[in-house]
């Protein structure tokens, strides 16, 4: 396989991706619903009826991102898609993305207010950010609006409580979440949540330095902790002082011995948390190709080909792979070749 950017990842991948997508989205079972019953009444875990707009593709999380990278096949690749399947991922999301299913997710939400931290709200924001001319799209975002609202202000809410940050590499990752939080706030008008996101990375974050990357990963990681403390630092500081931060925090990025620049083993592809190290490749190149610019040319070219390697590693399993991996890899997948 090529690198994904040198040949246009639209012809390759964008019509096996919808078909992924519209798949998983209606594979009602397996589900694991990670919800708290509130009363010997509120036990009720029928995932349509639980969650009316993110069932499918496993649990809650999966099928919001999966949702958003519908909307992102829709807006990037019409033309490599065609008609019907185009038709095909409008009919999920008119069916899903409705005013009436969003104001119960939201209500949802604001019912359990730890209910899919960080991570799930990350997506919750990306989703409502994910901008379309597609026909029907601007329903999608008028009914997600209510859902970012609800997540921005759970966000302002639990970042003065959260003394420390998570920094292991699987869902409760704070940089990862934060950073889709932060952007979809710029988009979307709430200034104020991106400002708090700000401070709190530069509090928690600002005077790391020296950090070890030969520590990752871990055995489920799906995330780089260190890639993803530098993608959100990279949004939130200005040029000049982020580049200093940069080379403090991660030296040898790009170095021959580099770890991150490693392709992550998985020795079993059917269980669900080994498979998330084919996550971790795909999440490390989308991050590492948001920082190759800064390094100088042994180095960028250096992560410019390990980053192909590791899309290229994993290129099989995000459609032809187990369900474990099948059911969410297009979204990092998406994120890597548009980075």
């Amino acid at each position: 396989m090529t690198d994904d950017r040198s040949t246009d990842w639209r012809e390759r991948c964008a019509a096996p991706w919808a078909d992924t997508i519209a798949s998983v989205l209606t594979t009602t079972y397996p589900y694991g619903a990670a919800h708290q019953s509130l009363g010997p009444d509120d036990v009720d875990v029928t995932p349509d009826r639980l969650h009316p707009a993110f069932h499918g593709c496993l649990d809650w999380h999966s099928s919001v991102h999966m949702q958003w990278s519908a909307v992102r096949l829709l807006t990037l690749a019409p033309e490599q898609l065609g008609t019907e399947r185009c038709a095909r991922l409008r009919a999920v999301l008119d069916a899903r993305l409705t005013s009436e299913h969003l104001a119960r997710e939201a209500a949802y939400l604001r019912e359990r207010t730890s209910f899919e931290r960080p991570y799930g709200w990350g997506w919750a924001a990306a989703l409502a950010a994910e901008q379309s001319e597609e026909p029907g799209a601007h329903g999608w975002a008028l009914a997600t609006r209510p859902l970012f609202d609800v997540v921005a202000d759970l966000v302002l809410a639990w970042l003065p409580r959260l003394a420390y940050p998570v920094r292991h590499g699987t869902h409760a990752n704070t940089a990862f979440a934060l950073a889709l939080v932060h952007e979809a706030a710029s988009a979307l008008g709430r200034p104020g949540v991106a400002d708090a996101i700000a401070a709190h990375a530069r509090e928690w974050f600002g005077a790391d330095r020296g950090y070890p990357v030969a520590w990752e990963p871990g055995g489920s990681d799906f995330l780089s902790p260190a890639l993803c403390e530098a993608d959100l630092m990279g949004r939130v500081l200005p040029a000049p002082e982020y580049e200093a931060w940069l080379a403090a925090f991660l030296p040898g990025l790009g170095a021959p011995e580099d770890p991150l620049l490693e392709l992550p083993e998985v020795r079993d592809r059917s269980d669900g948390h080994a498979v998330h190290l084919f996550g971790l490749a795909l999440s490390r190149a989308w991050q590492l190709r948001r920082l190759q610019g800064l390094l100088p040319p042994d180095r960028s070219g250096r992560v410019a080909r390990a980053s192909a390697r590791q899309v290229a590693h994993v290129e099989r399993e995000i459609v032809a792979g187990d369900f474990m991996s099948t059911h969410w890899l297009v979204s990092f997948a998406l994120l890597a070749a548009t980075a």
